[in-house]
């Protein structure tokens, strides 16, 4: 491979980045809401109050995953990995809904909101939020 170039990435940990070799390439980051702005519990009473009005075939799954992630919310020093865990499981019935196309627009908000104040942990949930 005369005048190739060696693109190789060679790290033993990666975590927190993006990593891109060839040519042309874009990447686009979305940013969270700052955490110091977000009441998670509320946003997550919230998204009950919404979760409620729509036809998800998993409603006593999901009533488990609210209150997972309430319960851990409202707790002094918040294990923002469990909440993260009951949320994504929250998205994932919430996207089994029928009638999630007409809901999607006032969920997002609430969920970019919580995934601004999970952290580290909010890319994931918002990943199961806007992928297929």
């Amino acid at each position: 491979m005369s005048g190739a170039q060696d693109r190789s990435v060679r790290d033993n940990v990666i975590s927190n980045s993006a990593v891109i070799t060839g040519d042309n390439n874009t990447v686009t980051q979305h940013v969270f809401p700052p955490a110091a702005g977000v009441d998670a519990v509320a946003e997550l009473a919230a998204l009950r109050t919404l979760l409620g009005t729509m036809a998800i075939p998993d409603a006593t799954k999901l009533g488990r995953a609210l209150d997972d992630a309430a319960e851990d919310a409202a707790k002094p020093e918040p294990e923002k990995a469990e909440v993260a865990g009951a949320l994504g499981r929250i998205v994932g019935y919430a996207k089994k809904a029928a009638d999630f196309g007409t809901h999607v627009a006032t969920l997002t908000p609430m969920v970019e909101k919580l995934c601004g104040w999970l952290g580290e942990h909010g890319p994931k949930v918002w990943a199961l939020l806007k992928g297929s």
